[in-house]
């Protein structure tokens, strides 16, 4: 019964997403979406240098790594948290090098993934290997810089675009905010979250951001509805 409840709310969810265009620093994603689909070589060909850590990448192409994973078939929220959370269980175990292979693995299907970065730096990190994970923590830098620069996040109008929802609170953390519970709004078509926080080194000073979710909910949920109907 609670397996045909959330199919029956992934549904609606994805219809009422399917209404105004998403856009991205002014450019529709529609436009994106166009360009990589054209030509899938292109995504391919910016992933392995970005995964190579070439520093020559355009912010374009940056763009293009970030938000065009999401019309990837690998594409799984779910999935990748998932794996990121397994792979933290290792490495606290002290299974790095296990941990290592499952992050490596994860990076290779989802190189726009800023956890799978993030946390395998924090692995290199506990295994001692402390030049590779600074070097990975650049590569999470670099790519985090992405969906900070589409918006402030200080209005709907200049909302943060994020690929992932967890891809906030990374955000929030740089940006030097706790979060606290986030409201789901729907507005114009689109659905945001609205996150109250609290000024990490003054909790008397509040302020709410706004992330844009439309990509992560109508991208990752059509994703688990064709995985569940080919189950």
């Amino acid at each position: 019964m609670k397996k045909h409840s959330f199919l029956f709310l992934l549904t609606v969810a994805v219809f009422v997403f399917e209404t105004q265009a998403q856009t991205i620093n002014g450019v529709p994603f529609q436009s994106i979406e166009q360009r990589l689909l054209a030509d899938t070589s292109i995504y391919t060909g910016i992933a392995k240098r970005f995964q190579q850590g070439d520093t020559l990448l355009t912010a374009d192409e940056m763009t293009l790594l970030y938000y065009g994973s999401v019309l990837r078939n690998q594409f799984n929220p779910y999935q990748e948290n998932r794996v990121i959370q397994a792979g933290n269980s290792l490495s606290r175990r002290g299974k790095h090098e296990d941990a290592l292979r499952l992050f490596d693995n994860l990076l290779s299907r989802q190189p726009a993934s800023l956890s799978g970065w993030l946390e395998k730096s924090f692995a290199l990190w506990e295994a001692g290997q402390q030049e590779a994970s600074d070097s990975t923590y650049s590569q999470f830098l670099r790519l985090l810089k992405v969906p900070m620069s589409s918006g402030s996040g200080e209005s709907f109008e200049s909302a943060i675009v994020v690929r992932m929802i967890e891809d906030e609170e990374l955000i929030l953390i740089e940006k030097g905010y706790v979060a606290t519970e986030p409201k789901l709004i729907t507005r114009q078509g689109q659905r945001y979250h609205m996150v109250p926080c609290l000024k990490k080194d003054d909790a008397n000073v509040q302020k709410n951001f706004y992330f844009n979710v439309h990509l992560p909910f109508e991208h990752g949920v059509q994703q688990s509805l064709k995985r569940n109907r080919g189950n």
